[in-house]
């Protein structure tokens, strides 16, 4: 990706060696913001299923005397590439007019994070009435070329509830004077036609730029490394939690060294009574186990079902596919974690009761009686 700042994608004068560069598919764009205004009846019958386009897009469009009109962000691309596009898509790009993407996001049926769309309008209409955002008397009336739900594969997020009009560069000089509010950048997207290493991605960042030349100020992102970056950043994240988990586990296994190894003299004397009262080497030690299995099992009882409420909770509040979930969550480390629990506490318990078992328990009884 290329951002060209401050450069209208009329004044650029480099579209014909961007193209000529091998094996890439490029397109050189620009945006621009407007209005349209469609009659009631233009919208879909799935639309109106739904409830009315009110229902669907709530304040996102408003209507006066039957007439809505709706934001209509345009996208202006060069004239090769807008008929590339319309080549892919099976429309006739011979005349100027615009491509409409014909969709909306079905709110009623689906969630933000697993959208469906459906028509927005009902592909009667052979033009399109465009509007100036400033001036509302502005106004151009634009051949319908064809509607589409498939964008072109450019780095951009539409509004769900607008009519985008994806239009050739001969058609927005036509039409930019009495639109206008075009964005002031000029984006370039490069995608390579075929598998390249990074040294290879990087000599066509390099051939771009020489391209570009010196008398434009611009931007380039080589969105693979870009990818890569971040991939290795959210690693080196999960690296400092984990060992921030690591401590602190390392921290409450210490613990429980100090807790058990520390008081030997005292549990001598607790297990000397037990003894006195009949308790036998065998009892201490399923007692000693005992302890071990309410030590280890306790945080786990309490903060594993805290941390499925707290999950199921944020699962749900985000509609995320609990599936999609389950294949990523850390399962592996949680269980090796609790593993580990129960085997330090256990070795813990073990360690202290063996050098218990070991000394003379009368003895420690009878210190206690003189004490």
């Amino acid at each position: 990706m290329a951002t060209l700042e401050d450069t209208k994608i009329e004044d650029f004068s480099h579209t014909d060696e961007i193209h000529a560069l091998p094996d890439i598919d490029s397109v050189i764009y620009q945006k621009a913001n407007a209005v349209c205004s469609i009659g009631a009846d233009a919208v879909s019958e799935e639309v109106k299923s739904l409830g009315g386009l009110e229902t669907v897009a709530g304040s996102d469009v408003s209507m006066a005397d039957g007439i809505y009109t709706i934001q209509a962000p345009i996208v202006i691309m060069d004239d090769s590439s807008f008929a590339t596009y319309c080549e892919q898509i099976g429309v006739s790009s011979a005349e100027n007019g615009s491509v409409v993407l014909n969709r909306i996001w079905d709110n009623i049926n689906s969630n933000f994070r697993y959208k469906e769309y459906v028509p927005f309008l009902s592909e009667n209409q052979d033009t399109m009435t465009l509007q100036n955002l400033e001036d509302a008397a502005a106004t151009v009336e634009i051949p319908v070329l064809g509607f589409t739900k498939e964008p072109p594969v450019l780095r951009e997020e539409y509004d769900n509830y607008a009519l985008v009009q994806f239009v050739s560069l001969s058609t927005w000089k036509q039409i930019e004077k009495t639109i206008g509010n075009a964005e002031p950048d000029t984006y370039i997207r490069i995608l390579s036609e075929k598998e390249r290493t990074l040294t290879e991605l990087s000599m066509i960042e390099t051939e771009l730029t020489n391209v570009l030349g010196h008398d434009i100020s611009f931007e380039v992102e080589n969105r693979v490394q870009e990818k890569i970056d971040n991939d290795a950043m959210l690693n080196g994240y999960k690296l400092i939690i984990g060992a921030l988990c690591v401590l602190l586990a390392f921290i409450g296994i210490a613990n429980v060294f100090s807790n058990t190894l520390g008081f030997i003299r005292q549990r001598k004397r607790e297990f000397a009574r037990y003894m006195s009262i009949g308790m036998t080497p065998e009892g201490m030690r399923k007692m000693f186990w005992i302890e071990a299995l309410v030590i280890a099992g306790r945080p786990v009882l309490i903060t594993l079902p805290i941390t499925v409420v707290f999950v199921w909770l944020m699962i749900t509040a985000s509609y995320l596919n609990p599936m999609e979930f389950l294949a990523v969550a850390p399962i592996v480390p949680i269980l090796l974690f609790i593993v580990a629990l129960f085997g330090f506490v256990a070795l813990a318990y073990y360690l202290g009761g063996k050098k218990i078992l070991k000394c003379d328990l009368v003895e420690a009884l009878r210190t206690d009686y003189m004490g």
